[in-house]
């Protein structure tokens, strides 16, 4: 019963983003710029954290890591 329901979800979500895809081009682009940069981020963040695992010291001059939210609103 959990596969139809997901199958099910996954249709609406899919015909969902392309009703924006294609009445709303602007809304759609701004959707997409948000989700790369929130897996620039993410990717960012587990590299670092990988970086630090794996060689065991912190590093003293590391720029300060900007909010999600700086992140996101700060591209137009």
């Amino acid at each position: 019963m959990s596969l139809i329901r997901f199958l099910i979800n996954f249709v609406l979500f899919g015909a969902l983003f392309y009703l924006i895809w294609h009445f709303f081009p602007d809304a759609f682009a701004t959707l997409v710029t948000w989700i790369k940069t929130l897996v620039d981020f993410t990717q960012q963040l587990l590299t670092d954290l990988y970086n630090r695992i794996s060689t065991g010291t912190v590093k003293k001059d590391i720029e300060p890591i900007k909010s999600l939210a700086q992140l996101i609103f700060s591209i137009r």
